[in-house]
């Protein structure tokens, strides 16, 4: 099987269904600890990583995709931001519903998660030089989502992108000094 290519890994696994053939399978590698022979080949751990997957996208997010409407791709990109945004399952329940009501109303989502995606950093606070980056990735110069996940969600992630904790917050961000997630509901507010 081609490891980057996602259309021979659809015939073996359903829930890879409605990514598009330009997707490659980030997002679909379960993040867990895992044992692996010596002698495992990349198709093995690929495998595997796609059965525990397989085993945590249980019938409760099944049945939850479904009523949602939404795609189980968007929700994997979806819970892809929400892991890099948020530490707490609190803090990332109330994060997706943030950027559910931003992509609502066609606001940019301004995650700084995806723009270190296209960097290839981990800043807490991306510079405006960093955010002016052309990419389908930056979620500041782009509306909605970005074109696949940026990385490989926790259960708990999805579940948050799939469960959002209402609240009446549109901005957020994290306190540099106390580590603390603070939320506005007014862009004014927010600065």
């Amino acid at each position: 099987l081609a490891l980057g290519s996602i259309a021979e890994w659809k015939k073996k696994y359903d829930f890879l269904s409605d990514a598009p053939s330009t997707a490659t399978l980030e997002g679909y590698l379960f993040p867990d600890t895992y044992q692996f022979a010596k002698d495992a080949t990349a198709e093995d751990i690929v495998t595997i990583m796609l059965n525990t997957f397989g085993k945590k996208y249980d019938a409760t997010l099944r049945q939850g995709v479904k009523q949602s409407g939404k795609s189980l791709f968007s929700l994997v990109t979806m819970a892809s931001i929400i892991e890099e945004e948020g530490r707490t399952k609190e803090e990332r329940d109330m994060i997706s519903d943030v950027f559910w009501k931003r992509i609502a109303i066609g606001q940019a989502l301004q995650s700084d998660a995806t723009v270190n995606y296209v960097h290839n950093t981990t800043r807490l606070q991306p510079t405006l030089k960093d955010i002016d980056v052309d990419s389908p990735y930056n979620t500041y110069r782009n509306v909605g989502l970005p074109p696949g996940p940026i990385s490989n969600p926790s259960n708990m992630s999805l579940r948050a992108a799939l469960f959002p904790k209402s609240n009446p917050y549109y901005y957020f961000l994290v306190d540099l000094n106390t580590g603390e997630t603070v939320y506005a509901r007014t862009f004014e507010d927010h600065i």
